[in-house]
């Protein structure tokens, strides 16, 4: 008797198991959220990239985000507001009206204006609902895979 009960509850602590998995697997994406108006876990675009871990979310409240920073990847410095390694990376951005990646007018004192959101090799960067402007390079994706929606 007592071995057909732990049979019958067999089934359910599968199920047990497998729901604690996926919810576990769910919670490992994270979120970090850039805010202008000091709302959020970062004022900038590039330090929040900066923050997230691969299959995070950046999300990107109101505000205009034209902070360049430079760097040198591979030597040669160039100027950009958000710097992306992670493997996979989503920025999401709260309405396109609203989230303005770039300066109001170009920086002739950039070379090239600079670039708004740039990648090293093998990242899949997906960005939605964000205004990009008056930058050398929108999105500088070298060789990655890139989905953009509802952006201008």
């Amino acid at each position: 008797m007592r071995i057909n009960g732990l049979l019958k509850l067999g089934p359910v602590l599968a199920v047990g198991l497998l729901a604690s998995l996926l919810l576990a697997q769910a919670s490992w994406a994270g979120q970090v959220r850039v805010a202008a108006d000091g709302t959020g876990d970062y004022l900038t675009l590039f330090d929040g990239i900066a923050a997230a871990a691969s299959g995070d979310t950046v999300s990107v409240g109101p505000g205009v985000y034209d902070d360049f920073v430079e760097i040198a990847p591979s030597g040669i410095p160039v100027d950009v507001l958000g710097w992306v390694e992670q493997a996979q990376l989503t920025i999401l951005g709260d309405h396109r009206d609203q989230v303005i990646i770039g300066p109001a007018v170009p920086r002739p004192d950039l070379e090239l204006g600079g670039d708004g959101i740039a990648t090293w090799f093998d990242v899949t960067l997906t960005v939605r609902h964000a205004t990009i402007r008056n930058v050398g390079d929108g999105l500088q994706c070298n060789g990655d895979r890139l989905v953009v929606s509802d952006c201008t």
